[in-house]
């Protein structure tokens, strides 16, 4: 059986036959983490598409020094451009979004501040938190193998999302809608749905969402949970319109 060749993100530029210090962090996980010794093959990524096959070359407890060896262009990339506005949640439930959208192919994720929002935070913290995120989303790029990171922007008021979004098709999820995603229009290259908190999106909000052309829907008879509703209408725009 073939063994599965690690996937290392990594912020910084490649060249060819270029050798690599990699961090120290980096290099405790890789030597004392996954245990892999001298000789060993990784896959580095920067985000900006395809991936370096690379050899360790030498370590110590300290210090792990790579080489590069060939550049494949494989990114696993959706032809639908999806942008999650996700009304925020507590850190867990949050950082499964995160990583889901990831797995799920989503370009842009926005955390948004929503009538029922009950985090507060500092800008500062703000900033912390999305750094936090971008790491979570980094963390999930490395496991399901796309190496263009899906963005995480700094959060926002629910009213800024409808003011500022731009797409071919636009949605927010609506337990109390009657309508199901549209599929009789042109397909869109882009796509962005709105989810709400925990305790929902007010009636206000659905109703400003209308007012700004967003299309409300409706996934099915059962109420979602704030962490599941992404799950599902991601799967289903990939399996309509991305590479489901």
């Amino acid at each position: 059986m073939a063994i599965r060749i690690p996937r290392i993100f990594l912020d910084t530029s490649f060249e060819t036959n270029q050798q690599i210090h990699l961090p120290s962090q980096l290099s405790h996980y890789i030597t004392r983490v996954l245990r892999l010794k001298r000789h060993h093959m990784l896959h580095l990524f920067n985000g900006q598409g395809g991936y370096w096959t690379a050899q360790i070359v030498s370590h110590d407890k300290k210090n792990t020094i790579v080489q590069l060896l060939q550049y494949a262009l494989s990114d696993h990339i959706s032809p639908l451009n999806i942008h999650l506005g996700q009304c925020m949640s507590r850190t867990k439930k949050m950082d499964y979004i995160i990583q889901k959208a990831t797995e799920l192919g989503v370009n842009h994720i926005t955390p948004l501040f929503s009538e029922r929002s009950e985090m507060k935070y500092t800008a500062s913290q703000l900033e912390q938190k999305r750094i936090h995120w971008q790491q979570v989303s980094i963390s999930a790029s490395e496991q399901c193998g796309r190496n263009k990171i899906p963005i995480i922007e700094m959060p926002i008021s629910y009213r800024l999302w409808l003011q500022s979004c731009q797409s071919d098709l636009a949605l927010c999820l609506d337990p109390t809608s009657s309508n199901t995603i549209p599929t009789h229009h042109k397909t869109p290259k882009t796509v962005s749905v709105v989810i709400g908190p925990e305790g929902g999106l007010s009636s206000l909000e659905i109703e400003q969402a209308l007012q700004h052309q967003h299309t409300t829907i409706l996934l099915g008879p059962r109420i979602l949970r704030t962490e599941t509703a992404p799950v599902a209408i991601l799967s289903i725009l990939q399996y309509l319109w991305g590479d489901f």
